[in-house]
This record gives structure tokens, sequence and C-alpha cells, in this order.
């Protein structure tokens, strides 16, 4: 068998991948995943006769609104072969919604631009989902409310949010620079204590930072939405005699976290303190100027850490105020509205040509994600999704879609979504279609013929808005074989779709994606030459439009 690596030309490929795509494994480790030439390049011939795909009928393509906007070679292929773009997350409540709740649709608008000027509509991104919605905006909408005496203005703090959760801790961290420097001693104990709480629960480590040097205080924070006094403690690493500053790992915690009154203190073997406060100035923060200069982003990996520095006043630790829940009907009030204005915010953009929007994307998804936002927690399940629909109808006329996932093979979960829309339209909404996500693996059966079937039974349209085939490696090599293995399953799922299917409900197909990255999953290699699934996915819609 014959390998190489990957240059510009044609035919060759040679892909570096992390090797937690595939098998369960340290996130530094590597695999070198090759793939093999085949045997001639006239196999690969019969492709040439094949027109661009969009002459077969109207097909999507996923794509990163970032890549798409840099008219890149990926996003030149996208507009000679596809009719509609799914631009990412672009539409998603976390890309569109600040953490001050501002609405920044600029990006929306300038993709819709670029479409239009290449004869292509939209497909918008999910918008009420669990996933990428700005938790920490939402989780403060809800937080408690703060009464105080009268004439009690209440004080400044260190605040930090982060919209996301990162593969790690370290990925988002804020360093506090102490404003004089305590004095410590290598090797010694300490305990810091302060005043934390957060718009969401959740955890957040600490560490000591001097000299690119630091020691873990233990344990992390289990952040609540009230104020607590946490208590941690850690030895000093050797080499640090001076205390520059603390490090607040926000990586696996999303939301605002405040902080207030740190105080550091050196402890004995039996953990008592045997000084005074050694952070002996603006320990309790109020001082705006000195908090502000003393905050700054440290580590910020996916760029979600946003409004780090010091707070508004009256955010800080009030001992003399009392906080006091929101009750579910204010919390249910508070976010409708918050959905409603996002919802109008997205989808009144001028010249967007959005022919299809997804409203709801998997309300039947049960596996709680850590930093997910569930809409239903707080305004009831369905009336959640009921509140989506009646909205996003309100301000347009193309059509609405419920999106999920993990349906092929799963027949309960079809008939829970039929029952779903039902019930959804009992209470005087409309649902227009029903929205696909198909992830499939080469050389794997799965009976897909049965879920388009039920779906198509509803009588609403049915869009695949989500196609992806992945190929797994063997020992390390993507062989030809296992291509064409990729292609027939793509034939497989597209055949089944145009059975199964009646052609006046068929909503359209959505690639997952142009080009293989790090992950074969395109239509076309790395070197822009059409695979096997390209001609697999040109077959079968051209079977469609007959």
């Amino acid at each position: 068998m014959k390998t190489n690596k990957i240059s510009s030309l044609p035919a060759a490929a040679l892909f570096t991948i992390h090797c937690s795509l595939f098998t369960a494994c340290a996130d530094t480790d590597m695999v070198q995943m090759q793939i093999e030439e085949p045997v001639s390049l006239a196999d690969h011939d019969y492709l040439k006769s094949y027109d661009a795909l969009k002459t077969y009928g109207d097909i999507g393509v996923a794509m990163d609104a970032a890549d798409w906007l840099a008219d890149g070679m990926a996003s030149r292929i996208a507009a000679a072969n596809f009719t509609q773009l799914v631009p990412g997350t672009a539409f998603c409540h976390q890309q569109v919604v600040k953490t001050n709740g501002a609405i920044d649709t600029t990006v929306i608008a300038q993709l819709g631009a670029r479409a239009s000027a290449r004869d292509m509509s939209l497909m918008s991104s999910p918008l009420v989902w669990h996933r990428h919605q700005n938790t920490a905006w939402l989780e403060s909408l809800v937080s408690p409310n703060v009464i105080r005496p009268e004439g009690d203005e209440g004080g400044y703090c260190l605040q930090m949010t982060n919209t996301a959760l990162a593969a790690a801790a370290t990925d988002a961290q804020v360093a506090y620079t102490f404003a004089r420097t305590p004095q410590v001693e290598p090797g010694i104990k300490y305990r810091l204590t302060m005043m934390v709480r957060g718009t969401a629960e959740g955890v957040v480590g600490c560490a000591t930072y001097s000299n690119a040097r630091g020691s873990r205080f233990s344990p992390d924070i289990s952040v609540t939405r009230q104020w607590q006094q946490v208590s941690l403690t850690c030895t000093m690493a050797s080499g640090i005699k001076g205390l520059t500053s603390i490090l607040f790992n926000l990586g696996q915690y999303a939301g605002t976290l405040y902080v207030d009154d740190i105080a550091l203190y050196e402890i004995d073997n039996k953990g008592r303190e045997v000084t005074d406060n050694l952070n002996t100035q603006n320990a309790d923060l109020d001082d705006m100027e000195a908090t502000a200069l003393s905050t700054a982003i440290q580590t910020d990996v996916n760029h979600t850490l946003e409004d780090v520095g010091v707070s508004a006043l009256g955010d800080g630790y009030d001992p003399l105020a009392t906080y006091v829940e929101k009750t579910p009907e204010e919390k249910r009030t508070i976010l409708t509205e918050a959905m409603s204005r996002y919802l109008e915010g997205v989808m009144t953009v001028r010249s967007t040509n959005v022919s299809d929007w997804l409203v709801l994307n998997e309300p039947l998804d049960e596996d709680r994600a850590e930093g997910a936002f569930y809409w239903q927690d707080y305004l009831g399940n369905p009336d959640y999704a009921v509140a989506a629909f009646r909205e996003a109808a309100r301000h347009t006329t193309a059509r609405l879609y419920i999106g999920e996932s993990g349906l092929a093979g799963n027949t309960a979960k079809q008939q829970r979504l039929v029952s779903l829309i039902q019930q959804l339209e009992s209470q005087g909404v409309q649902v227009d279609g029903i929205a696909v996500t198909i992830t499939a693996t080469a050389g794997t059966q799965t009976d897909y013929a049965v879920m388009f079937q039920t779906l198509a039974r509803t009588g609403k349209f049915v869009k695949i808005a989500d196609l992806q085939v992945a190929v797994e490696p063997t020992d390390g090599i993507v062989t030809e074989s296992q291509f064409i293995g990729q292609a027939e399953v793509y034939r497989d799922i597209l055949t089944a779709y145009c059975d199964q299917v009646p052609a006046a409900q068929r909503g359209g197909i959505v690639q997952h994606q142009v080009l293989d990255t790090d992950q074969p999953l395109g239509l076309w290699s790395q070197d822009y030459s059409r695979k096997h699934a390209y001609g697999a996915v040109a077959e079968i819609m051209g079977k469609m439009k007959e």
C-alpha cells in the first residue's frame, strides 16, 4: 500500500488530528492519520462527469461565518455548488446577545449580504436551544433581588464573565494582581478567604501566580448564587517570596463571578491563622480604579471571557443588604421577555434572505450539559417551545422548523418528537417542518427508512439539516475502500430520504462541511478534489430531480 504526505498536489493527503476524536487519550497526544493513495488516479476520473451539485437540486452546506466572510477557496466552492448556507452558530443566542444584554446582528447582516450576492439563501443556526445560549446573561436576569437600607449604595467588587465552557478550567483565566504584594515564604501554608457569588452555580479553581510559578489552592470554589465566604489553602511554591497575583480558573464555569473582600493569612500546621491579613491595600475592592487596574485576562483560549474588571456600584458584597430570590413567576416573565427580544432581534435583520428558521433545537435531549441553559426550567415544558414558535411566527413567513438529533434507529424518540409537535400545534402554534441532524459512521448499518417514513407521516417538511458521515481510520490509516464505504452511507441515507419523503415535503439537504479538514467529513478532499461521497450525493439528488 502506498501512502504519502499532504502537499499542494492532488490525490495526496496526511491528516494530523487529536486522537480524542476517535479514541480516549490525553489532550496532548496526537496520532498521524494517513490517507491511502488510490491504486490509480483513474479511479476518480468518473467524478469529473458530474456537474456542480446545485444543478441537481437545492442543497445547503454548513460553514463557519468567519470562513464564509473570508471568501477563501472553501467559500468559493460553496457558492459554486450549494444553494443554501447554514452559517455555523452565527444566529445563536450566545453570538448575538452580549453579556450586557445588547443585541448585535452585524455579522448576520454581513452573511445575508454575501449570500444574496451569490444567489444563496440562509438557514438560521438553532435559535432556542440549551447549547450556545448566553448563559451568563440569562442567569444574571434571574439573580436574587437586592434590598438595602435607605442610603446604602453597596460597594464595588471584582467581576469576570465566562460565556462558554472550555476543554479545561485553565483555558479561561483571570489574574487579580495585589495592589501591594504580600510577602510570603516558600513551603509555608497560607489561607485565602473571600466573598464569592455567581450568576450560575458551578466550580472555579484558584492558584497563586508569581514569576510564572504557582501553587494551586484547594478545594475548588463551589459557586452559588448567594454570597458566601470561601476558605482555600495552599503551600507556597518554591522560589516565591512575593505573591504577585491570584489566578481564577474559569474554563469550566459559565456565568459571571463576583469576588469581594480578599484576605490572605499564614497558617500553622493546625490551620490557625498566625498573621493578620497580608492583603493590606484595597482588600475590600471598593477602590474602583485600583480594582480595575489590578484585573486582567491571563488566558482566553476560546475568547469567551468578557466584562473582566471592576463591577458596577452595588454589585459588591454588602452585609447590610438582604438577597431575596425572585419568584418562579418573576423568572418566567423576565425570561419570556428576553426570549422575545432576542428572536425579534435576529429575525428582523434586513435583507438576510432566510428561507428556513431552526426555531427550536433538541427539545428531547435529556443529557444535562454543564454550562448549558435550559429555558424549560423557567418557562415550563412545552410552554417555552410554544413561546418560541409563537414569537418567531410574528416576524416571518418563512418555514419554521423544530430540530432533533439521534432519531435514526430510535423509534421511541421519533414518536416522542411527533407527539411534541402535535402538542405544540394543539396550543395554536404552527410548526412547518422537522430538521434532522444525522451523524453516521461508514460501515455502520442504521434504519433510516423507518425514521423518514415516520417523520413524513406528519405531513411536515422534512429537512436533513446537518448530514455528516465519519470515517474511522484502521491502524491510523484511512483507505480508499473506506472512502468508498463513506459514499455508500451517503447513498443509503439519501436513497431512504428520496424513497420515504414525498417530493412536496422535502425541505432539502445540508452537508456538514465542504472540505476535509482534520476530520474527513467533506465532499472534497483537502486538495479540493471531489471525493466518492460527492458522486453519491450528486447521483441520488439527480434521481430526486427526475
